[in-house]
């Protein structure tokens, strides 16, 4: 297991944002998915930043707080957004939800993660904690990361498609280089060691569509209900934008349960603005995180 040393660690607060800073502290390589959480990891007491990370088995991150005992949880899988870059462990939206629903909820997004890495995660996890209810969450950035083998210098598997097969390369990934094993997923240094980006030789939208197929086959396999939640940054791009109205009609041909947040943050950003703004700090701000705690609790109903 790669991890990174404790000089590196001191370099976090040089790197800027805190999305950066959560991602050097506890990134660690992992050969089916390139990277995820370390596990049972936790922040210094003397964090500046006060923002508590706590990472459980698995890299799963604590809600801070006791463990709700379940024999079927609630599966929580996505990028940063899932994961809380920028808030404690209780402001992250699985966090919130468990409080609001009273039943367990695994955390299990990873920072930077693309949309075929967080359904191999998801996919991994259902076998291991049999939950009853996924929630797969995603923002429109994640379906370019789809078409990377590379994303900011670090090896990542990816899918490429024929005959609507889904057929996995880079698997396992390659072990990260001395650039890496500096600066796990961090911006400041890999890019002088490495590529920051590499194209995988693949088409994102239909490699995208694909993943979300086999997610409605998993759906009916695994025996549990999968929820797709599309999450937004502050400002989409044009281009992330047309990406998932690209994949929009894909999606909802799966019959997938599809909680679009997305639509209802680009109507608040207009009708809204200063609820949107106190909604986003560069990641979602604890306020943010309870709203789409709220929406999507609502989809799953007491006793489930």
């Amino acid at each position: 297991m790669h991890v990174l040393p404790t000089p590196a660690r001191r370099l976090g607060p040089l790197i800027g944002l805190g999305g950066p800073l959560l991602e050097i502290v506890h990134g660690r390589y992992d050969s089916t998915l390139g990277w995820i959480p370390r596990s049972n990891f936790a922040t210094p007491a003397d964090q500046k930043e006060g923002i508590k990370i706590t990472t459980l088995e698995d890299g799963i991150r604590s809600n801070g707080r006791i463990t709700i005992s379940d024999t079927q949880p609630v599966l929580a899988v996505g990028d940063s957004f899932t994961f809380g870059n920028q808030v404690s462990d209780s402001d992250t939206w699985p966090s919130i939800l468990e409080s609001l629903f009273h039943k367990s909820v695994l955390n299990a997004g990873v920072f930077g993660f693309g949309i075929d890495q967080s359904v191999q995660r998801a996919e991994a996890l259902i076998q291991k904690y049999h939950p009853s209810d996924v929630f797969f969450s995603f923002i429109e950035d994640d379906i370019r990361r789809v078409g990377h083998s590379i994303r900011d210098g670090a090896a990542k598997p990816y899918f490429t498609l024929q005959d609507d097969r889904l057929t996995l390369q880079n698997s396992p990934v390659p072990p990260p280089g001395i650039g890496q094993k500096i600066m796990l997923y961090q911006n400041f240094l890999r890019p002088l060691f490495s590529k920051r980006y590499v194209p995988a030789p693949n088409e994102p939208i239909g490699v995208t569509c694909a993943l979300f197929r086999r997610l409605a086959k998993d759906e009916k396999e695994l025996g549990t209900r999968v929820h797709v939640v599309i999450q937004s940054p502050k400002s989409p791009s044009l281009e992330q934008v047309a990406d998932l109205k690209a994949v929009r009609p894909c999606l909802l041909a799966t019959n997938l349960d599809v909680i679009d947040l997305a639509s209802a943050l680009a109507t608040m950003r207009v009708e809204e603005p200063e609820r949107h703004q106190r909604y986003f700090s560069g990641h979602m701000t604890p306020e943010g995180n309870r709203w789409v705690a709220e929406q999507i609790a609502m989809r799953l109903p007491q006793g489930r």
